[in-house]
């Protein structure tokens, strides 16, 4: 096979992938496509303060549960100096914090953000 057919094949799967992943982000995900199209995207966060007393801390925080027409776009988790780890046990799915050994005023962060589709995203039932 020569260069310049490599070069094509290459252009034509680069450009078949990605008309793929546009018309899958758009009919099954429900992304607007067109200019004027829109959607809502929810912000979701939450803050937790709390005084420490120089022992170790753990913290945990219920997260927002999974709903097969929320796509997350985005989930962030700030917590300087904390460790951080999720729990999967029971229904609720929560994460924690944790850190040896924390004093004066303490602030945990989290931020989702959230996009609702018309249809279960992509999840087909079977």
């Amino acid at each position: 096979m020569s260069s310049k057919s490599q070069v094509y094949l290459l252009a034509f799967i680069f450009i078949s992938l990605g008309l793929g992943l546009t018309a899958y982000k758009n009919i099954k995900l429900g992304f607007p496509l067109f200019p004027g199209e829109q959607r809502s995207v929810w912000s979701v966060e939450a803050k937790v303060e709390f005084e420490a007393q120089g022992k170790p801390v753990k913290a945990s925080l219920a997260l927002p549960n999974r709903n097969p027409n929320n796509v997350i776009l985005s989930e962030d988790f700030t917590s300087p100096g904390y460790g951080f780890g999720w729990n999967n046990e029971g229904e609720q799915q929560r994460v924690e914090w944790a850190k040896r050994k924390a004093s004066g005023k303490q602030s945990l962060f989290y931020r989702v953000q959230l996009f609702h589709t018309p249809t279960e995203a992509g999840l087909d039932k079977e």
